[in-house]
């Protein structure tokens, strides 16, 4: 038997076709179950989105008053205050953002998204008056 020399079959470096195949189908089938879950409700997205950017833009007007001394007088100029492309122009919906004066201050409000959170809380009283 050692003059029988058995060659070794090296394999070489790298992913076998059935290896990649399967890797693909499971990416597959997390996607059919991501995605349905992800899509089911765009607008809670929405919703979430106008709260991050309000909250943004609620700090950067934080800062102007803390930088100038005031609040800014309009969203003009925090948006001229903000670094270029960095102030969303419009809210999820399309919509534009609120500048309220409040106190020494100001409150950013996005409308639609009052809009929609203040439907979302309606009260519904069921019964009748007394009989």
């Amino acid at each position: 038997m050692t003059g029988i020399h058995q060659q070794r079959r090296t394999r070489p470096a790298g992913f076998t076709l059935i290896e990649l195949l399967v890797v693909i189908s499971i990416i597959a089938i997390l996607g059919a179950v991501a995605v349905p879950r992800l899509m089911r409700n765009p607008e809670k997205a929405r919703m979430a989105r106008a709260r991050v950017e309000i909250n943004a833009l609620q700090l950067q007007a934080n800062s102007f008053q803390l930088d100038y001394g005031k609040p800014p007088g309009s969203l003009q100029d925090l948006r001229d205050y903000f670094e270029e492309g960095k102030f969303p122009d419009k809210d999820p919906w399309g919509g534009e953002y609120v500048m309220e004066q409040k106190g020494d201050g100001v409150l950013i409000k996005c409308p639609n998204l009052d809009a929609k959170e203040s439907a979302k809380r309606v009260d519904v009283t069921v019964g009748g008056g007394s009989q």
